[in-house]
């Protein structure tokens, strides 16, 4: 399987690439600022909050997956990916997005 993943330099996003690739995945790690991958991982750019430069990114990848985690504090940020992932997806015409995310992205009461 072919796998676009953003987020994949973070604590859960390097370790979803790395088991990936383990079991021998095709995965392709963007960011804005591509840098080394792991073993097996191919660095490219794409800006997960530009849905043209997602759609530009994704084609020939099988899915797009996301382990972006923005500071708990910045709700607005995790919308607006969430937005351009969306949108970004189905402009390239893939039918697979799969969003990984924690507890810490929930707001049980006010700036808690």
């Amino acid at each position: 399987m072919n796998i676009a993943l953003f987020g994949a330099t973070g604590m859960i996003g390097s370790r979803i690439a790395a088991e990936a690739a383990r079991r021998g995945h095709r995965v392709t790690a963007l960011s804005r600022h591509p840098g080394a991958a792991g073993d097996g991982i191919t660095a490219q750019a794409a800006d997960l909050f530009d849905p043209a430069s997602i759609a530009a990114a994704v084609p020939g990848h099988d899915v797009v997956a996301s382990a972006y985690g923005p500071k708990q504090d910045d709700a607005a940020k995790v919308v607006a990916a969430a937005k351009a992932l969306v949108a970004g997806t189905r402009a390239a015409g893939l039918k697979r997005l799969v969003v990984v995310g924690g507890a810490g992205s929930l707001e049980v009461a006010p700036g808690k």
